[in-house]
């Protein structure tokens, strides 16, 4: 049995990527995981007692980079379908966390590889 209070990292599973980012402001956790086969994206609290999953759009085999930022997880997916073959269709698409609704950020017919988002500094 997983235990689901610790880093995917220090957990045994067969297939384990790199691929979290942590919040000390609550202790939350936000990470891709493979361990059912398929890529999903889930969040770790400490006052929940299972990941929530937060992510699942159908035949999606590749979701990376998950970053919470004002209530929102932002995240690259290739789920929409491919427009042509030899063309990469990874796209930053954003879910609600409280209702789940996924938004493609990335305009059609554009790629995003490696997205980066920043908290705005207090001046």
């Amino acid at each position: 049995m997983a235990d689901f209070n610790r880093c995917p990292s220090q957990q045994k599973y067969k297939n384990v990527r790199e691929n979290h980012g942590f919040f000390d402001e609550d202790k939350t956790i936000i990470y891709v995981s493979e361990r059912t086969g398929l890529s999903r994206i889930y969040l770790n609290r400490p006052q929940i007692s299972k990941p929530k999953l937060i992510q699942k759009p159908n035949e999606s085999l590749f979701h990376d980079r998950p970053v919470i930022n004002n209530g929102r997880v932002y995240y690259v997916s290739a789920h929409d379908p491919l427009e042509k073959l030899f063309r990469s269709w990874l796209a930053l698409y954003s879910t609600l966390l409280d209702d789940g609704k996924i938004v493609r950020l990335t305009p059609y017919g554009s790629v995003d590889y490696s997205p980066a988002i920043y908290k705005k500094p207090q001046i």
